[in-house]
């Protein structure tokens, strides 16, 4: 049966919009707060209270809706089958944006019983488009671009306007046609635009491609690893603004701008100089050193990272960036360190910038019998960031600070900075 709902909020998982009818949490991509939209819910759900559905209508837009810049962005929602799903929120006024993130927050630390009264929010340090220095695409059946909302289907996409290069989609699609894989579904490309408009390419599987006539075709190409197999550099500097560059891969981890990374940065900074001696330091998942070059500015640094991809720029980039403090790397997942007593001294202070899903219990039961006297722990997921967060509350921490960090515009992503201290 057709409904008519109105859009209440907006989810972080996804992005999506939520409304509720019939005793359902309905999910409805490509709305916005305010939003009064058609939805056809199905008939039998089970025992599950949900469900995810395109909007068949918009009835009346909210007065939050503006006109995106992108043409393959989801307006109107109706048009979710063939929008791309790259950028979710570009239909939501910035300034809402921010008020939703809030929103997000508030949802999971209450949840998860550890409730933040007056979280302060930094903004965009940058602008709102072209700030990516990292994308996936995907490619299959002659399509190169992204996810739709609702599905595996790959928008064909010819220009995107939240990278430096907007014209690269039609330059790599000649390369990319057809690609043979024996399981079917799509190959996973990954990019990083370097400094001086170079550009880092990762394909995981394994293809039959001339890096040489690629690399002519591409203007600032490179490097490329294909199925672990390198062709040209291994990685690209990338500048941050107030830092100064830093040299990573597209096939390990990176923040998706540098201005992004700059707001992390900077707040970093501002909060290890003004503890009071944070020294010794222990940094769990310290990737390339980015946040080590800052971190040993201030004290002496054991730094743990697990992924090779990484790791092996750490070196070259602390190099790069020296400091008074020596800077150590542990190369292993911060779960052997502890399990296996690698970390032999006192850390007074722990910076944790772990993954999407967080740290697991046992792992942060281990890190909280360190007894630092400080903690910095920065979450890309508000629900395991709130998770994280309780594990030391209950050890009897106190949280100084709380900011939320709008690194990502026009998508349900940004990042929390919470601060303890014992």
């Amino acid at each position: 049966m057709i409904q008519t709902v109105t859009i209440e909020s907006l989810a972080g998982g996804r992005g999506h919009g939520v409304a509720h009818a019939g005793g359902l949490t309905l999910f409805v991509p490509g709305t916005v707060p305010g939003d009064v939209v058609e939805v056809e819910p199905t008939a039998s759900v089970g025992r599950r209270r949900w469900q995810i559905l395109p909007a068949r209508r918009l009835v009346q837009p909210s007065p939050h809706r503006v006109a995106p810049p992108c043409p393959y962005a989801c307006d109107p929602p109706e048009n979710v089958a063939a929008s791309c799903g790259g950028c979710p929120w570009m239909n939501l006024s910035l300034e809402q944006q921010r008020v939703q993130k809030l929103a997000i927050v508030a949802r999971a630390f209450s949840s998860a019983k550890n409730p933040v009264r007056t979280p302060t929010v930094v903004g965009t340090a940058g602008p709102d488009l072209g700030y990516r220095c990292r994308t996936r695409m995907n490619t299959a059946g002659g399509r190169l671009g992204f996810f739709a909302p609702l599905s595996h289907r790959i928008v064909d996409v010819t220009a995107c306007l939240m990278v430096p290069q907007t014209e690269l989609h039609s330059r790599l699609r000649p390369f990319f046609p057809e690609p043979s894989r024996p399981t079917g579904g799509s190959v996973e490309l990954r990019l990083l635009y370097g400094d001086e408009g170079r550009l880092h390419l990762t394909v995981d599987q394994p293809l039959d491609v001339d890096f040489a006539a690629l690399r002519d075709a591409v203007p600032g190409l490179a490097g490329m690893r294909v199925a672990g197999r390198e062709h040209g550099l291994d990685g690209l500097p990338v500048d941050t603004p107030g830092f100064g560059p830093i040299t990573v891969s597209s096939a390990g981890f990176f923040q998706a701008g540098p201005f992004a990374n700059g707001q992390i940065l900077r707040e970093l900074e501002r909060i290890v100089s003004g503890l009071d001696e944070p020294g010794p330091l222990l940094e769990c998942y310290a990737g390339s050193g980015n946040l080590t070059r800052v971190l040993r500015r201030y004290a002496d640094v054991v730094a743990v990272e697990s992924d090779p991809q990484s790791a092996r720029f750490f070196g070259r980039n602390l190099a790069d960036h020296p400091g008074p403090g020596e800077a150590t790397l542990l190369s292993m997942s911060v779960e052997e360190a502890v399990r296996a007593r690698k970390i032999t001294f006192s850390p007074r202070t722990i910076v944790l910038d772990p993954p999407r899903e967080g740290i697991d219990k046992s792992t942060n039961d281990a890190l909280v019998r360190l007894a630092p006297r400080f903690v910095v722990l920065i979450s890309c997921d508000p629900m395991n960031g709130a998770r994280d967060a309780s594990e030391w509350l209950r050890a009897g921490y106190e949280r100084l600070e709380f900011l939320v960090l709008d690194t990502m515009p026009h998508t349900q992503h940004f990042e929390i900075i919470q601060v303890f201290q014992k």
